[in-house]
């Protein structure tokens, strides 16, 4: 008996849980509603390594890039916010909803679906030993990330007097692509600023250089004295060192001072020596190189430039420097062109070296050179 009565209460028991089980499911999920902002929260980040090419000072007249890596990271972000429910606070005598409020539920948020990019650059350190490509060249940076413009390719694109500015696209093979401008400004209205470490989308070759052109309002150019000369063995393939020295002896000095060179052979044309303000008792120094035709040859040797300074040889496949010691800044430059190969031995090659500063052209100072090519 007891194990029918046992029975029929555990048949009651589940009959009436699983005649309430549909009233329980029908109970609809409290609705949740979005408070205050909590805090960002992060969903994803994408990392594109990327470089940075500053233009800094470096050897005269050489124009010298520096190379960093940098990371551009875009962070994808979203809304947290607290999470709320409506609550009843008050209710009337018939058991109607009449206040209500709204109060959070603790442990629970909601999340935008939104993502909101935020980018950052993070600089990662020098790029050392590292190939750039830049006006169709490969370049390997040293150890301190630079690559210097020894071929002087940067002063070519500014040789034309037109050319004020340049877009210089520089790539890397796995780092993308960077672009920079380039400007020459033989005419400044303030005072130059040294190119650094930081970056930026522009920046001024004379100005790298520590060159100052900028427009001086009193000046002059009685004591201007100018001397042109070359260095370097006259023979084919070889590079020949023009070096321009210029001095002021006046008090007023001299403003926003350049040379141009004038030749029949386009190679030895149109080749800008820059020397901006040049004031009293400061000597200061230009030097351009170039490279006599092949088919021609000499035996002239490359002598010492001034005292101290000792005899080196050529190599037709070494580039060679020579550093001119002046007083206070220098302004080198240096170049590589190539005399036409009908140029025979004993046949002089006419080049002058014409000024001009704020005033306008000084022709009295025009210098005159003649390169023979010694007969074997």
């Amino acid at each position: 008996m007891k194990q029918i009565y046992r029975s029929l209460f555990l048949f009651t028991l589940i009959l009436t849980a699983w005649t309430a089980m549909p009233t329980l499911l029908a109970q609809p999920t409290p609705a949740m509603y979005r408070g205050k902002f909590v805090r960002k929260e992060i969903r994803r980040t994408i990392i594109k390594p990327t470089f940075i090419c500053t233009l800094t000072k470096g050897a005269s007249p050489f124009v010298a890039f520096e190379f960093w890596e940098q990371h551009e990271i875009t962070y994808f972000e979203v809304n947290i916010y607290q999470a709320m429910q409506e609550v009843v606070r008050e209710k009337n005598a018939d058991g109607l909803d009449v206040v209500k409020d709204f109060a959070p539920i603790p442990g629970q948020f909601i999340k935008d679906n939104d993502e909101i990019p935020r980018q950052e650059i993070q600089i990662k350190g020098l790029l050392a030993n590292e190939k750039f490509s830049i006006l169709g060249k490969e370049y390997v940076t040293d150890n301190k990330g630079r690559i210097y413009d020894l071929g002087q390719s940067i002063l070519d694109l500014f040789d034309t007097m037109d050319t004020r500015s340049f877009e210089l696209a520089i790539s890397h093979a796995t780092l993308g692509e960077q672009v920079i401008t380039l400007t020459r400004n033989l005419i400044s209205r303030q005072n130059p600023v040294i190119p650094g470490n930081n970056a930026a989308s522009q920046y001024d070759i004379l100005e790298a250089f520590g060159l100052n052109f900028t427009q001086q309002m009193q000046c002059g150019r009685d004591g201007l004295k100018v001397k042109v000369t070359t260095y370097g063995e006259i023979t084919a393939g070889k590079r020949v060192a023009i070096v321009v020295d210029v001095t002021n002896s006046d008090s007023k000095p001299v403003s926003n001072l350049i040379a141009r060179s004038f030749s029949r052979h386009q190679e030895l044309n149109g080749k800008l020596f820059y020397f901006g303000l040049v004031t009293a008792n400061q000597p200061v120094q230009s030097r351009r190189h170039l490279t006599l035709p092949p088919g021609v040859d000499g035996t002239s040797p490359f002598y010492k430039a001034f005292a101290g300074l000792s005899r080196h040889p050529w190599r037709k496949d070494q580039l060679f420097y020579v550093w001119l010691p002046v007083t206070d800044r220098p302004a080198r430059f240096v170049r590589y062109v190539t005399i036409p190969t009908a140029v025979n031995a004993g046949q002089p090659l006419h080049l002058s070296i014409a000024f001009w500063d704020i005033i306008g052209a000084i022709p009295e100072k025009r210098q005159d050179l003649s390169l023979t090519i010694p007969a074997k």
